[in-house]
Formats: C-alpha cells, sequence, structure tokens
C-alpha cells in the first residue's frame, strides 16, 4: 500500500510506500531530502511522483571526520615511509663508514701472509747459498709478498673504502704452495671466501 505526500519544498506530490513512512526519502524533482510522514487525507486524482528513499544524513562532524580520516590515514603512512628510508639510509650510512670486521680480517691475513712469502723467500736463497737463485719460485714468493703486503697496509689504512677486493693476491698466495707455502695456501683460502661476502662487497665495492 502507497501514501501520498507533499515535499516540503516544491510542494509536488509523491507516491511513497509503507515502509517509507517515517524515513528519509528524496523529491525526485527538487532533490530535497525530508521525513515521509503519514497525510491526513490521500488525494488519488493528484499528479503523484514515487519518492526516492535515501539514507539517513549523517551528522555534519560525522563527515568531515570520515572524509577527513583517509587523509590522515595517508599522511600517517607516508610518515611511516619517510622514516624507513631515514632509516635505510642511516643503515647504509653505518655500512659504509664503518669499516667490517672481516675487511680488517683480509687485511691481516694479506699482510701476514706477505711477510711470511717474503721471509721463505729470503730463507731459501739463504739456506741454498744462493741456489736458490736459479728457481723462479723464489722471485715469485718475493713479489708476491711485497704485493701482499701493499694490500694488506692499505685494507689497514684509513681509506680501506677506496680498495678493491684482494681475490688477485689470494689466488697469488694460494699459488704459492709451489714453494711449500701451505700457510699462504690456507690464508689465500679463507680471503676468497671473506672476499665472497655480501657487507664485505658493499663496502670495498661502493
Amino acid at each position: 500500500m502507497s501514501h501520498l505526500i507533499t515535499c516540503p519544498e516544491c510542494k509536488k506530490q509523491l507516491q511513497v510506500l509503507d515502509d517509507l513512512v517515517g524515513k528519509m526519502v528524496q523529491c525526485p524533482e527538487c532533490r530535497h531530502t525530508f521525513t515521509a510522514a503519514a497525510p491526513d487525507a490521500d488525494d488519488n486524482d493528484a499528479e503523484t511522483t514515487a519518492a526516492e528513499p535515501v539514507a539517513s544524513k549523517e551528522p555534519e562532524w560525522e563527515r568531515r571526520s570520515n572524509s577527513s580520516e583517509p587523509s590522515e590515514k595517508k599522511k600517517r603512512s607516508d610518515d611511516d615511509s619517510d622514516e624507513d628510508d631515514v632509516n635505510t639510509q642511516l643503515h647504509r650510512g653505518r655500512r659504509y663508514d664503518q669499516k667490517p670486521g672481516k675487511v680488517t680480517g683480509l687485511g691481516v691475513m694479506a699482510l701476514v701472509g706477505g711477510i711470511f712469502a717474503i721471509l721463505l723467500a729470503l730463507g731459501y736463497v739463504g739456506g741454498t747459498v744462493g741456489f736458490c737463485c736459479l728457481w723462479p719460485g723464489t722471485y715469485y714468493s718475493l713479489i708476491m709478498g711485497i704485493m701482499a703486503i701493499v694490500r694488506g697496509s692499505g685494507l689497514l689504512g684509513a681509506n680501506a673504502s677506496q680498495q678493491t677486493l684482494p681475490t688477485g693476491i689470494a689466488v697469488m698466495m694460494i699459488i704459492n704452495i709451489i714453494n711449500g707455502d701451505v700457510v699462504n695456501c690456507v690464508l689465500g683460502i679463507i680471503m676468497l671466501v671473506f672476499c665472497g661476502d655480501d657487507e664485505v662487497k658493499d663496502y670495498l665495492a661502493k
């Protein structure tokens, strides 16, 4: 069953169903929203238009609150994102500014291996009364030792971050096994393992 009501704004006769009486409706002509009240008498001869039901209006302060909520969430999200960026930059800064312990280890192993290689070469020469000078491995051990000392000193110095990965020196130390240098062979293998570490790569390859 339906009833006729009058729009209080444009005076248009509207037809509403029973279940809409007492609820908020909207006039299809002027778009005015009002509460559909039961009329005292029905005017069936008048031109009628079906009223459009609408949801009850939210208080103005609730609409403002709801409309501002996404912006507040977005602002908090932006703040969290900025904080994450700062933390990432600080983490990277610490990674680049502070020398990793494995870089120091590389410098120590290169320095120790270089000194040992030089002493080994000199020991061969002195022990054989110069006869080992005919063996190319003696010169190899001497040159490798000097290069290892230079690289080790650089890795232990203040400008260690400007050095490159000492993979070449590590391989040369391993090759010195031809002179019976077990110490440098072991140190070279350990250095190659350290050179594969991501923290060492980031520090020396920046």
